[in-house]
């Protein structure tokens, strides 16, 4: 994200601004995310072929949910190599492990 947001409100203000729509043509996935800790919510992705909708709350039916605490959410925005970092040390959980659906989001939005 261009902007490093201060909390959980700012990334949800600022990802439709960040989307990359074109990266998401013929693409349809539900990201659920799972942000614990003070000022985490529930909230998802709904990706369906370039467009973005997101929602507060929890999905039936994702196709991948990560969980994991607000501050570390907030590090891995403004630190993207920290992502991996954090999964290696258990503090980031993705439920099914789809990699080619965590490698696709790295394309989804814009990292500047």
């Amino acid at each position: 994200m261009a902007e490093t947001p201060k909390n959980l409100d700012e990334v949800l203000e600022l990802m439709p601004q960040q989307f990359q729509a074109e990266a998401a043509k013929g693409f349809k996935a539900i990201y659920q995310y799972c942000i614990s800790g003070d000022g985490g919510k529930d909230f998802y992705q709904e990706i369906d072929d370039g467009v973005l909708n997101l929602q507060d709350g929890k999905h039936d039916s994702p196709n991948i949910t990560i969980s994991l605490d607000h501050q570390d959410f907030l590090t891995m925005l403004s630190d993207p190599s920290a992502g991996q970092a954090l999964f290696m040390q258990g503090k980031v959980k993705v439920e099914p492990l789809d990699m080619n659906l965590m490698m696709k989001m790295g394309t989804l939005f814009k990292n500047d």
